[in-house]
């Protein structure tokens, strides 16, 4: 099964307004002609200013088993967006949009993909959330979890403490995510912890603009998925030696490297 894909061909992700302060993921995944199975994942901001957007994502050719677009950091105050996802084909004349593979409104609540509702069991839309507890690090140390090799996680959240020491100092905590070296994705921070203070950091999506409440910080994580051998990592500035990292607890959704 999966829709056959010709040489040169795209995906087109058509959004019908704009909205501010939020973030567009698309996640696809097929089988190649010859390089096997691949996976890809592209963000982009949804703008402020009214109007369309269309973005174009290139396709290996071979076969699309599936694919998802989301939007992560709008309020659902804000309303929906129409979205549409389209096959694009580049002949020798002009680009000919050969299916629509879906379309609805999407918010910060729900999906849009191809297969309708994605594919069962693929864990590509909406896969079950499994929380994973990251041991705590050596004092003056941040932390860091490795997607198991062999499979892909959809992050829906973090959580951590910090403990700092009485050395004065403004920390940073920002939570990173690379590919074992270069960077893929970034929730920064931008709120210091001073000396002698316990703060409960939280990253999660839809959390919109940074919340303060007495030790609680609540940051917005935009919808991600992480393969095999990628990093989820906290990278603290001017943490100090004696400062103290733990309760480390991931929510993560497990899914197969590629579908079957």
């Amino acid at each position: 099964m999966g829709l056959p894909i010709p040489f040169d061909a795209r995906l087109v992700i058509l959004t019908a307004d704009r909205i501010p302060g939020g973030t567009f993921t698309v996640a696809a995944y097929g089988r190649g002609a010859s390089a096997g199975p691949w996976f890809l994942s592209r963000s982009w901001a949804t703008e402020g200013a009214y109007g369309s957007i269309e973005t174009l994502i290139e396709l290996p050719s071979g076969i699309l088993d599936g694919c998802v677009v989301s939007v992560a950091g709008i309020a659902p105050v804000l309303g929906s967006v129409w979205c549409a996802i389209k096959l694009r084909l580049r002949g020798p004349g002009a680009a000919v949009d050969a299916a629509v593979l879906g379309a609805g409104y999407l918010t910060g609540l729900n999906t849009i993909g191809y297969p309708a509702g994605g594919r069962p069991n693929s864990g590509l839309v909406v896969p079950a959330a499994t929380v994973v507890s990251v041991g705590d690090p050596a004092a003056g140390a941040d932390w860091t979890y490795t997607v198991p090799v062999g499979s892909r996680v959809r992050v829906y959240g973090v959580a951590a403490r910090l403990v700092t020491s009485a050395v004065v100092a403004n920390r940073v905590p920002n939570l990173l995510m690379d590919d074992g070296a270069v960077l893929v994705g970034s929730a920064l921070n931008g709120t210091a912890t001073t000396a002698s203070l316990t703060r409960d950091y939280v990253f999660a999506p839809n959390a919109g603009a940074t919340i303060t409440v007495g030790a609680f910080i609540q940051r917005n994580l935009s919808d991600n998925w992480l393969l095999g051998g990628f990093r989820l990592r906290m990278v603290t500035t001017a943490i100090d030696v004696a400062d103290q990292w733990s309760d480390i607890r991931l929510t993560l959704g497990f899914a197969p490297a590629f579908a079957p």
